[in-house]
């Protein structure tokens, strides 16, 4: 059976982040463009037509993850599909994030969305740590926001992962 231990430190912190958290706890050094409320945010990242300046981070972080090379069968792969159908992160952050402060602002849905969301995030981070022989400038940043305890729930500037920075919600 697969553990968190076969996999790289760099990647395992990743996994350590979905089952134990912190997330969305505290107030951090934001840089980027910053969301104070949270319906707002969720609102921002799932409107497929969110208006201009802002683009619809699901397609920006689509465009990026085009760029994480796996072949069908590779070991890397197998290995970490096993692990996440063994270990149910998603369930983890949902609990984590109804034990919270953030469970006194969102409903039982709104959790399961963001739960979702960040839960869909940062096995795309994972995986591009795991199958980029290189570190992917795009889903580092991103982890960098979720370790920040922030929230990327939309992209400001160009059509491509490239051109643009997060809009990050943050308490």
């Amino acid at each position: 059976m697969i553990s968190e231990n076969d996999f790289p430190i760099n990647v395992q912190e990743i996994f350590h982040l979905m089952k134990d958290g912190p997330l969305l706890q505290t107030t951090d050094r934001i840089s980027e463009e910053r969301i104070l409320d949270i319906h707002k945010a969720m609102y921002m990242q799932q409107d497929e037509d969110i208006k201009k300046p802002y683009r619809f981070i699901i397609d920006i972080t689509e465009d990026a993850s085009g760029e994480i090379e796996s072949p069908p069968f590779d070991e890397k792969r197998k290995k970490l599909t096993e692990l996440i159908g063994n270990t149910n992160y998603f369930e983890h952050l949902r609990e984590y994030f109804s034990k919270h402060a953030i469970s006194r602002i969102l409903d039982p849905q709104e959790i399961t969305d963001i739960s979702e969301a960040i839960y869909e995030d940062l096995i795309l981070c994972a995986k591009a740590r795991l199958m980029m022989p290189s570190s992917h400038p795009y889903f580092e940043k991103m982890l960098d926001v979720y370790l920040r305890q922030g929230f990327p729930c939309a992209w400001i500037g160009g059509k491509n992962w490239k051109k643009g920075d997060f809009v990050v919600y943050s308490r």
